[in-house]
């Protein structure tokens, strides 16, 4: 099975030079490696109602909803739609901040959402 935790520690790093396309690839890494061990963990057997993925446009946020609806895992749900958030803000907003509104208002730059990323990170590495 592929290692996303592995993923995640090497892809969801900076080099070392800090320039705004480091910071916007490495929380689309993160945010890659998170969504896969969650919708892993999801899918395990400790579940009686485990996660189903669909094919829709909306599986990202199905996954995050599922955590909340089925399993009360409010903290958990937070956390994905936050780093979700992050990712769709590092992908595809050249303003970087317009896409983060009521999930992270005071982040305002990839810099400042890459370290945000990772303090998601690892909030919800101990629940999946």
């Amino acid at each position: 099975m592929f290692d996303f935790d592995d993923f995640i520690n090497n892809y969801g790093s900076l080099s070392g030079e800090e320039t705004e396309h480091e910071f916007r690839t490495a929380i689309s890494r993160i945010y890659y490696g998170i969504y896969n061990k969650a919708l892993n963990h999801s899918q395990t057997s400790q579940y009686t109602n485990p996660f189903k993925k669909t094919n829709g446009l909306s599986v990202h946020i199905d996954l995050q909803n599922w955590y909340k609806t089925w399993h009360s895992e409010t903290e958990l749900y937070n956390y994905l739609a936050q780093l979700h958030a992050l990712r769709k803000a590092s992908d595809y907003d050249l303003k970087f901040s317009s896409k983060l509104g009521r999930f992270l208002p005071t982040i305002k730059t990839p810099k400042q959402g890459y370290f945000e990323a990772i303090k998601l990170k690892n909030s919800i590495i101990p629940h999946i």
